[in-house]
């Protein structure tokens, strides 16, 4: 967490925009949650929200929104792996009563 903040601290950015995209076929219940899988890319969070007219489909969804530098836990930034191997562009972040997902 202390490298985001200070890497993006060094770039002037207090915010960032992310997106998270989810489809289920099973039921939407609420659970405790505390760490959120997002992306900084709207491709990704789009490939995981299969929003068509299959029946099966019982909750999709897109978020797109801003979210603060210094609750951000881990993103592709740290390894490189993670930077090179897979394209998610992934931010986990940690959850907030806030949030609708």
């Amino acid at each position: 967490m202390a490298f985001l903040q200070s890497y993006f601290e060094l770039l002037g950015v207090d915010e960032v925009q992310l997106f998270r995209g989810m489809t289920t076929e099973g039921e939407v219940f609420e659970k405790t949650k505390t760490l959120v899988s997002t992306s900084f890319n709207p491709d990704v969070a789009q490939a995981f929200a299969t929003i068509d007219y299959n029946e099966q489909i019982t909750f999709s969804y897109v978020y797109k929104f801003r979210y603060p530098v210094k609750n951000l836990f881990m993103t592709y930034f740290e390894t490189e792996i993670l930077n090179t191997e897979y394209k998610e562009q992934e931010a986990v972040i940690f959850y907030r009563e806030k949030m609708a997902f």
